[in-house]
């Protein structure tokens, strides 16, 4: 059985505009479906910030897949910039 992320087999064919012939009113089925995508993009939020706390390394694989790796890269340079500056305030050099 394939998983879904965040759109649905079905939902996949109709915004592809596949396999439609049979529903009545295609543009109303596109709006629900943008109505659960929307609700499962907050569901998607809460989790990420659940993995944050008990899974980091699932929470960072899932940015990545969403986002691809900038906001990863920005991420790891506000840490190196948190970094220096309390090597910076313990020690008093870089």
């Amino acid at each position: 059985m394939e998983q879904r992320a965040l759109l649905t087999k079905r939902e996949r064919e109709v915004l592809h505009g596949t396999n439609i012939e049979e529903i009545s009113n295609v543009e109303a089925y596109r709006q629900k479906i943008r109505t659960r995508v929307r609700k499962r993009i907050k569901n998607l939020e809460t989790d990420i910030t659940i993995l944050d706390e008990k899974e980091r390394e699932l929470a960072e694989d899932a940015r990545r897949a969403a986002c691809g790796p900038e906001p990863m890269l920005e991420q790891l340079r506000e840490e190196i910039r948190q970094l220096r500056s309390e090597l910076i305030d313990e020690t008093g050099k870089v």
